[in-house]
């Protein structure tokens, strides 16, 4: 069942990342999203997807031991925030440093709350102090993920006129291409 909401999610959150974020209703759907994660029964976003996501976020709840539910709804504002981050620097006339885009991207890759889901998938519910010792090893793997995301993003980036994808990793393409920069 979890790995059925992981590709139900994945389609979710490029419509939330893609769309919304660059068409200005990101605030209004995460609002909506935040509100019904809480329990509350808010006013429509205006976006079209609420239905979509009310749906998708009761079979989640339903799979989802209480404690990595409750994990997961945050991990979903977080990402809703590292999105709006990104637009945010994206329509600065400034483009943010290297360290900034690495910052926001190792969060609106969404990774934390996938790894909720194929942890509620193995059939674990981590507490709080295991989640906590894994911190490093996760840094690294979201760091990691977030570049070899970045070197295959960047000409669509580029293209899109979007500030900061200059500040992508170009060296490691430069250096043999994107396979050979993601590898190294």
């Amino acid at each position: 069942m979890t790995h059925l909401l992981i590709v139900d999610w994945t389609s979710a959150l490029f419509v939330i990342d893609d769309a919304f974020g660059q068409h200005g209703v990101l605030p209004s759907f995460m609002a909506y999203a935040a509100a019904r994660m809480a329990g509350a029964d808010p006013p429509g976003s205006g976006t079209g997807f609420d239905a979509a996501f009310d749906d998708l976020w009761s079979r989640t709840t339903a799979a989802l031991p209480p404690p990595l539910a409750a994990r997961a709804a945050r991990q979903l504002l977080e990402y809703g925030r590292a999105v709006a981050d990104e637009e945010a620097c994206g329509g600065h006339p400034q483009a943010p440093s290297p360290a900034r885009i690495l910052e926001i991207h190792r969060i609106d890759t969404a990774l934390r709350f996938y790894f909720t889901l194929i942890e509620a998938g193995m059939g674990c519910c981590l507490d709080p102090a295991a989640v906590a010792a894994t911190g490093t090893a996760e840094l690294a793997a979201l760091e990691h993920i977030a570049l070899v995301n970045d070197l295959f993003s960047y000409r669509k980036e580029h293209y899109a006129g979007r500030k900061g994808a200059e500040a992508q990793p170009t060296e490691a393409k430069a250096k043999g291409g994107q396979h050979s920069g993601a590898n190294r």
